[in-house]
């Protein structure tokens, strides 16, 4: 029997805070190497539907995305198809078929010039990252609705702007202050 709900209350299940106790979809788990390898794994969440991605990455319905900081590459698992906008947007999309998110479990991973994690939660600059798609029931595979979820995660941290401009500021400033002392010690030690 095929379950019908309606959209617009479903998205709000799916988006609703974890602090509400709603179940999800799908979990997310973040790992870096320190290196700027960074990796996620998708499993099954703890609800009774599952997340199906469809198609061909140019017509297919539904899709994960994530924002990262100094992309360099994207390393997709088998029967996925990755681009990457100028921005640092990463949008994964399933080639044939359907993938029903985490079964079995999924790893994307992306490289970064960037080795040092950041949390990717909504706050400046570090947006959370979205799965677009239909949802189906976890057992019988029956579809159910569209919606989408959105998941934090661990990614390369934006590099603070100010810091390599200020080390040399000050660098300059260091050199300029000893030159000073320098030069009035021997002012002095002439006056005498």
């Amino acid at each position: 029997m095929t379950k019908l709900v309606g959209s617009a209350a479903f998205c709000f299940l799916l988006t609703a805070p974890r602090s509400h106790g709603q179940p999800l979809p799908a979990f997310v788990s973040s790992t870096n190497d320190g290196n700027g390898l960074f990796s996620y794994t998708f499993t099954v969440g703890d609800a009774s539907y599952v997340w199906g991605l469809k198609g061909d990455p140019a017509t297919g319905t539904g899709s994960i995305g994530m924002t990262f900081y100094g992309v360099v590459e994207v390393i997709n698992p088998a029967g996925w198809h990755s681009s990457v906008n100028p921005q640092g947007w990463v949008q994964w999309r399933f080639t044939n078929g359907i993938a029903y998110l985490g079964q079995p479990p999924v790893t994307f991973s992306i490289r970064s010039s960037s080795t040092v994690p950041a949390a990717y939660d909504d706050s400046p600059g570090y947006p959370r990252g979205s799965i677009l798609g239909s949802v189906y029931d976890i057992n019988t595979h029956d579809h159910l609705a569209g919606g989408f979820q959105t998941f934090p995660y661990l990614g390369p941290a934006i590099p603070e702007p100010a810091t390599v401009p200020m080390l040399a500021a000050g660098a300059v400033l260091l050199l300029v202050a000893s030159g000073r002392k320098r030069s009035s010690n021997q002012a002095y030690k002439t006056q005498k």
